[in-house]
């Protein structure tokens, strides 16, 4: 579709793009309004959504939300960009041991931390937008796969 237009709005599953594709690359730091200017340069870019959760301090790694708040900060100096927050779950899981030794417990507890809310969020926001009109294009970024809806 050289030549055409489209208006085109792009929502990213922050968390599954950040743990599949960025989180040990070159990339960690991801300019999203680049991204889409580039892989869409005859578009205009109507709307970066970015779904996410904020981070909780972990023993192995205490500037952890630090680092996300800077990167959520300059995010958000860029055109046209929102960020929406999902939340953790956090509780213990019983979990069998990959190597079980005889005459000791099979299975441990285990504290255990779930994203929820993002792809939901993510997924009823693209199609409220697309409800009101609100892109001709849209385009969903997660994990290691960009999609494309029309």
């Amino acid at each position: 579709m050289q030549g055409v237009t489209l208006t085109t709005n792009v929502y990213v599953d922050g968390f599954n793009l950040y743990y599949r594709a960025l989180k040990d690359g070159p990339f960690r730091w991801l300019d999203l309004s680049t991204l889409a200017e580039t892989l869409f340069p005859e578009d205009t870019i109507h709307r970066i959504c970015h779904f996410t959760v904020r981070l909780d301090s972990r023993p192995g790694n205490p500037l952890q939300p630090r680092r996300q708040l800077v990167y959520l900060r300059a995010l958000a100096t860029l055109p046209n960009f929102e960020i929406h927050y999902g939340a953790f779950r956090s509780g213990v899981k019983r979990r069998p041991l990959a190597e079980p030794v005889a005459g000791l417990p099979a299975h441990v507890l285990v504290r255990d931390s779930e994203e929820k809310g993002s792809d939901v969020n993510l997924a009823t926001r693209l199609l409220v937008d697309g409800f009101n009109g609100d892109y001709e294009q849209a385009v969903v970024v997660s994990n290691k796969r960009t999609s494309q809806l029309r």
